[in-house]
C-alpha cells in the first residue's frame, strides 16, 4: 500500500463511506467493482454497504458471525491471517 487514509483525511467517520471511497479513488481510480473491503465489525460492514463494495467479515473479537451476516457479504471467515478468502465466482 502506497498510502494511508486516516481520520484526518475525511470529514465524516465510518460508516460514512468517504474514507473508503477516497482510498478506492487513490488505488484504482474509482473502480468499486474491483474492491473487497475486509473488516471485523458491523461498522465496517455498513461502510462497505454504503460505498457499494463487496464485504468480507473476519471474526476477530467482539462482533459475532450473526451480526456480520446481517449485512451483504461474500464471506465471513474465522481469521484472515495466511488464508485466501473464499470468493464465489
Amino acid at each position: 500500500m502506497d498510502f494511508i487514509v486516516g481520520g484526518e483525511d475525511v470529514k465524516a467517520a465510518k460508516p460514512d463511506p468517504e474514507g473508503l471511497l477516497l482510498a478506492i479513488g487513490r488505488a484504482s481510480g474509482g473502480g468499486k467493482s474491483e474492491v473487497l473491503y475486509v473488516g471485523d465489525s458491523v461498522v465496517d460492514a455498513a461502510t462497505a454497504q454504503a460505498a457499494g463494495t463487496d464485504f468480507s467479515g473476519v471474526l476477530h473479537g467482539m462482533t459475532t458471525r450473526e451480526e456480520l451476516e446481517a449485512y451483504p457479504h461474500v464471506a465471513i471467515v474465522d481469521r484472515a491471517f495466511g488464508v485466501i478468502l473464499p470468493i464465489p465466482v
